[in-house]
């Protein structure tokens, strides 16, 4: 659940354990577990002064891994000129990223959306064209060129196509096929360009029990990792579930995929508003429950992007409801209070940043500020 204006505020730089593979696992008195090869990220989301660079200081207190870069397919290419020759590119965005994030040896993971929750945001002309469509794989491919000759130095850790896509396809199977179609042609073309990229795409965690799930497991053959967005809710009215739903919630995420294929979760959060059955504390509390399920499947479960860092402004929440076209007061709030830092001002703490700072910097995350804070109990 992201929203367009996040990816615009990298224009401000302009003015500048053992239970991988699905066994059970240990309810209580879990071992912590070293990071290792585990990539830990933040949506840099900012609050109401836009400072990127005081926010983006902040977020590397935890020492993440990478960092995410999210972008519909429609902002970065907006159909062709008059109909027709030549595409009509819109690259500042990843042209500042280009100058930033290589010069502060930060790998990004991009998230590019031909599909986003229930809407197709792609080029105006091509609106109506089918995913397995030549044309439409092609123009694809030609946006891939355009942004990596945009980003030549930018270590592109993941490439993510289609953003919790199965709200969009459903249960329609025959559509399922078209995006499979155009996503392994498309996956195929960006690691021949982009050597030592990897492909994924992207459903929700609610789509486990529907009967197109067959068709995730077919498009996830030709994909590099599993991506899954988590939110620590009741799908139905955007409740906070129990801390013991969301351990159970895990180790259903790593059973329902088995192999040993790696799971990345491009988005994971939990609102804190008490409309939601919430609170500061809960959101806090789920904090920790996230580490202690990562350090049970810290074999299959290799990345965890925290979304997001500072809550959203009513205008930002209104423009997002009036994108997706829903009108629903829990996904107000919920959308409201997923923030781990409050937006007025240059942003203060939620309970829940202290903390996910403390449990990173538990398991190795390790920034000089972490490093010198008292690692205590909350």
């Amino acid at each position: 659940m992201e929203h367009s204006k996040v990816c615009y505020y990298f224009i401000i730089l302009c003015c500048i354990c053992a239970c991988g593979g699905g066994g059970g696992s240990k309810k209580s008195g879990s071992t912590i577990v070293q990071r290792g090869d585990r990539m830990l990220s933040i949506d840099v989301s900012l609050p109401e002064d836009d400072d990127f660079i005081a926010a983006y200081d902040e977020a590397m207190l935890t020492d993440m891994d990478n960092i995410k870069l999210s972008f519909d397919w429609s902002m970065l290419e907006d159909g062709t000129k008059d109909g027709g020759g030549d595409p009509i590119y819109d690259m500042s965005v990843p042209a500042i990223a280009e100058a930033f994030y290589p010069a502060k040896g930060m790998p990004v993971s991009i998230f590019i959306r031909p599909v986003h929750i229930n809407i197709k945001p792609v080029p105006s002309d091509l609106t109506a064209t089918d995913f397995d469509n030549a044309t439409m794989i092609q123009r694809f491919k030609d946006l891939l060129d355009e942004l990596f000759t945009t980003m030549p130095t930018a270590e592109i850790q993941s490439l993510i196509i289609g953003s919790e896509i199965d709200i969009y396809f459903g249960n329609d199977d025959a559509a399922w096929d078209k995006y499979i179609t155009f996503f392994d042609a498309v996956a195929t073309y960006a690691r021949a360009q982009r050597p030592g990229t990897l492909v994924g795409s992207e459903v929700t965690y609610n789509f486990y029990d529907e009967s197109s799930f067959d068709k995730w497991l077919e498009l996830n053959t030709y994909a590099d990792f599993i991506g899954i967005s988590y939110y620590g809710i009741d799908y139905t009215n955007q409740n906070g579930k129990s801390m013991g739903q969301i351990r159970d919630d895990f180790d259903d995420m790593v059973a329902k995929h088995p192999g040993n294929q790696d799971i990345y979760i491009p988005q994971l959060g939990y609102p804190s508003a008490a409309s939601l059955n919430s609170s500061e504390e809960k959101q806090a509390k789920f904090i920790n429950t996230v580490f202690k399920a990562w350090d049970e499947h810290h074999k299959r479960i290799k990345l965890i992007n925290f979304t997001w860092m500072h809550e959203w402004d009513a205008t930002a929440i209104s423009d997002f409801m009036a994108e997706i076209g829903v009108s629903d007061a829990n996904l107000e709030a919920f959308l409201g209070s997923i923030g781990l830092r409050y937006w007025s001002g240059s942003g203060s703490d939620k309970l829940a940043w202290p903390r996910l700072k403390k449990r990173a910097a538990e398991r190795g995350w390790k920034s000089p500020s972490t490093i010198l804070a008292p690692i205590g109990v909350n």
